[in-house]
């Protein structure tokens, strides 16, 4: 299955034929990062030249260059999850385009670059393909979820790309990046209001990692039996740990997400998905 927003449009590359190699095995090195999280905005040449960060990317390691260890691949690894980077105007957040604009003129990285389970980086839908038993893990959070000032929008696609890796752990499937490039003409943006929406992603997205990362533990060796597991886990961790400076309409949020997540789990066993 291919996500494609509406304002990315297909370069001179092989559009179907990069995406094809979802599902593939992969016997090449793969990458670490000591960080744990890799920043794919490096293998983007930039005007102006800035240190750029991918939307949703933690902001308590903003700020560091990538510091890859290029390790053997498992040997069952397989591409589970391809994601093509942008052109032109890349995929980052309210905060770095009010700091100014910036364009992506070249990509200067390998074709492909697969990351370690342990190493993580934003997924999102404007230019991504997975393999069909993932279809089920690849969940879209709902948004638009009332909170103080306005609402909590514009990650429903990042923290489901984390939900992703996170249900992956411990399967043959690893996440991929690079090629096929696309030409992201984005949108009209109000960045203020983007911002706005954006708020309580921004500051509750390295809470949400932390908690993932160190807590959850899919048990079933079915992807479909794991997405009952996150919405039991983000029910049992997620609302009980919340910071306390969150308004309540942030538990709400966590709860209906979990709801979700347990709805679409059943419509995707139904259909046989």
């Amino acid at each position: 299955m291919v996500a494609m927003d509406d304002d990315n449009f297909p370069t001179d590359d092989d559009f179907i034929g990069g995406h094809q190699r979802s599902g593939q095995k992969w016997t090449g090195p793969i990458v670490r990062e000591p960080a744990r999280f890799h920043n794919i905005c490096e293998y983007l040449t930039l005007e102006p030249h800035r240190l750029i960060f991918p939307r949703g990317f933690p902001f308590q390691l903003r700020g560091h260059v990538n510091q890859p260890e290029f390790v053997l691949s498992p040997k069952d690894a397989t591409i589970g999850v391809t994601e093509g980077l942008w052109l032109d105007e890349p995929d980052v957040d309210a905060t770095t385009w009010l700091n100014g604009r910036v364009k992506g003129v070249r990509y200067n990285g390998p074709d492909l670059f697969v990351l370690d389970q342990s190493t993580w980086s934003p997924i999102n839908t404007q230019n991504t393909s997975v393999v069909r038993e993932l279809i089920p893990a690849f969940v879209f959070v709902t948004m638009a979820c009332p909170v103080p000032g306005g609402v909590l929008d514009r990650y429903g696609d990042i923290w489901g790309g984390y939900f992703l890796l996170a249900l992956m752990q411990g399967t043959k499937y690893h996440a991929a990046f690079g090629r096929p490039l696309v030409h992201h003409r984005r949108n009209p943006h109000n960045y203020v209001d983007d911002l706005r929406h954006e708020y309580w992603g921004v500051i509750l997205t390295d809470w949400l990692l932390h908690l993932l990362r160190n807590s959850f533990k899919p048990r079933s060796r079915n992807l479909s039996d794991r997405l009952p597991e996150l919405a039991e886990f983000l029910e049992a961790e997620g609302v009980t740990q919340l910071p306390g400076w969150c308004p309540p309409e942030i538990k709400r949020f966590l709860q209906s997400t979990a709801e979700n997540i347990r709805e679409w789990s059943s419509a995707c066993q139904q259909v046989g998905v």
